[in-house]
């Protein structure tokens, strides 16, 4: 990335620091909840942060139900023109790939959670990400030959790039990785109320409100997500920052 585009970017990160506090900005009546979830295969912010809410939610239909869900495989990589070099060197790289052709080739429907399990399998593990792919597509029924052909090929390459110029565009750029948007607006710490902020986004319409959304639903898991962001000890939550490389 050129030196002027970093300067650049870390100048409106300092502006969004500053900005009002996260906002949930609400879905038109029927419409579902746009969630963009940019990390970065061997993150390990990333990783706990799938493990302990966004996984647990997304094996709920009732949830699936509610939100339209993307997944920006790239977090802090760097792109120069169609190259892209990832934080974490060459391996995730190719899980970053490995994940954006899981989420083309199996893709979330009203019947199926899709590349879903196979992908939050792959966050619970901390090895190699295509070694650890291997195991969930296993584990999960994913025919790893299609979906290695998509990540070795021109398919895998433009679904890699793409992720990259999203994450690129996003206004305001993202500070760290894992960063979560809701309906375009980035949640910061409210992403660990990923829940409470999706019921209050959603409009069901004519549709029967969710039990999700209940208010003993939402009281139960209040508690528990915040003691996940402050990890028991008043640590704070893990993430990978977008100017730290190793």
């Amino acid at each position: 990335m050129p030196l002027d585009s970093v300067v650049k970017r870390a100048e409106a990160i300092q502006d969004a620091e500053k900005a009002a506090p996260f906002q949930v900005k609400a879905s038109a009546a029927g419409d579902k909840v746009k969630i963009d979830f940019y990390m970065e295969s061997m993150c390990p912010g990333c990783k706990y942060y799938t493990k302990t809410v966004l996984g647990k939610l997304m094996e709920k239909p009732d949830f699936v139900s509610m939100v339209d869900f993307k997944l920006y495989p790239y977090g802090n990589g760097r792109l120069s023109g169609d190259s892209i070099e990832c934080q974490h060197g060459a391996k995730e790289c190719e899980g970053n790939t490995i994940l954006a052709c899981m989420q083309e080739l199996y893709p979330i429907t009203e019947e199926s959670t899709g590349f879903i399990p196979a992908f939050v399998c792959m966050e619970e593990e901390s090895g190699v990400p295509a070694e650890d792919f291997k195991k969930c597509a296993e584990m999960h029924s994913l025919d790893q030959g299609k979906v290695m052909t998509c990540a070795n090929g021109d398919q895998g390459k433009a679904l890699a790039l793409a992720a990259a110029q999203n994450t690129e565009a996003l206004n305001p750029p993202h500070e760290y990785a894992p960063w979560v948007t809701l309906n375009g607006q980035p949640m910061r710490d409210e992403a660990y109320d990923l829940q409470k902020s999706v019921c209050k986004a959603y409009d069901a319409g004519d549709k029967a409100a969710s039990g999700l959304c209940s208010e003993a639903s939402l009281k139960a898991v209040a508690k528990r997500d915040r003691a996940m962001l402050h990890d028991g000890g008043g640590r704070g939550f893990s993430v990978c920052h977008n100017d730290v490389w190793a």
